[in-house]
């Protein structure tokens, strides 16, 4: 602006009001746009009849402007690549076709926001508590059979979560397996979920431990470890052991030797012990073979009688 325009600002009389809207911006540079009303008089009270255009004036300082931009006869006007998270102070003149130029209008301060930074975040839980410390435990579970637990993930970020092949990179073995996999090679929109399942079926006892890896483009966790630990235990069944009370007494022999006709034996015990880890169920205890007349069953003599020819 010439030196002789700007002395003569007080020949018009900016007093006007500025409407100031942000407008949205990317991580690049940021916009402001500015709108304002037309003056309409001379300081003298007179109508402005040869109102010519406008100069904005803005810098990071109050009162010390360091930009000026040449607007024309126009009451709006964008700035654009402004530094996001600046403070700055912007003031509008007015000119006629003369070259007199009005005063500064009230200054505006506008601080830009900080750039909002766009990124997935990956939040894994399980079906364990705590929930989200990366680790399934499945204790005991006996041989043969299994256990199987469930795994989630969730987008708590505000950018697509690219989920790549879990386990690929660190593998399980046979006794630990994935199965109903929704989430391997799957994107996720922020709020997002999927799931899969972790089994764990032993078939042999002992404490085993194993981990798998799901990657994701989450920059903080790209590569995120899930440990696995179980125990198998032996399988729980019935073991009968059958002795008697005539050595040897496991033999599954009694000998009563000889009894004179219509006289009785003195009784010969027998006695049942479950040795095994499960339950022992006895069914239809009774006498089988040739002579089964010379013989009966009594159950309820001995030191712990079971009570019947069916017991547990």
């Amino acid at each position: 602006m010439p030196k002789e325009l700007k002395n003569k600002r007080r020949h018009i009389v900016f007093a006007l009001y500025i409407a100031i809207l942000l407008f949205s911006f990317n991580v690049h540079a940021g916009d402001v746009t500015l709108s304002w009303d037309a003056p309409e008089l001379n300081e003298d009270g007179s109508a402005i009849a040869n109102l010519s255009g406008y100069n904005l004036y803005y810098g990071t300082t109050s009162g010390n402007y360091n930009h000026t931009v040449h607007i024309g006869n126009v009451t709006a006007y964008q700035i654009a690549n402004l530094t996001e998270g600046a403070t700055y102070y912007l003031a509008i003149t007015a000119y006629d076709s003369s070259g007199n130029e009005s005063k500064y209008s009230d200054e505006i301060r506008i601080t830009l926001d900080e750039p909002i930074e766009t990124k997935p975040e990956i939040i894994i839980t399980d079906s364990v508590a705590p929930v989200s410390d990366l680790y399934i435990p499945f204790g005991n579970v006996s041989e043969g059979h299994l256990s199987t637990q469930a795994v989630t993930l969730t987008n708590d970020g505000n950018a697509d979560l690219l989920i790549g092949n879990i386990a690929r990179q660190v593998t399980l073995s046979t006794i630990f397996s994935i199965l109903d996999d929704h989430c391997s090679g799957q994107t996720l929109m922020p709020s997002a979920k999927c799931s899969l399942s972790v089994r764990f079926a032993p078939d042999t006892s002992g404490e085993f431990i194993d981990s798998f890896d799901i990657p994701s483009n989450d920059s903080d966790e790209f590569f995120v470890i899930i440990n696995l630990a179980g125990t198998g235990m032996p399988t729980s069944v019935p073991v009968i052991q059958v002795t008697d009370s005539v050595a040897p007494k496991n033999d599954l022999h009694i000998p009563f030797g000889s009894v004179t006709n219509g006289l009785h034996s003195m009784p010969e015990f027998i006695t049942i012990s479950n040795t095994g880890t499960a339950s022992l169920g006895l069914t239809a205890i009774e006498l089988s073979g040739r002579d089964t007349d010379g013989f009966f069953l009594d159950f309820h003599m001995g030191e712990r009688p079971c009570g019947n020819e069916n017991s547990t």
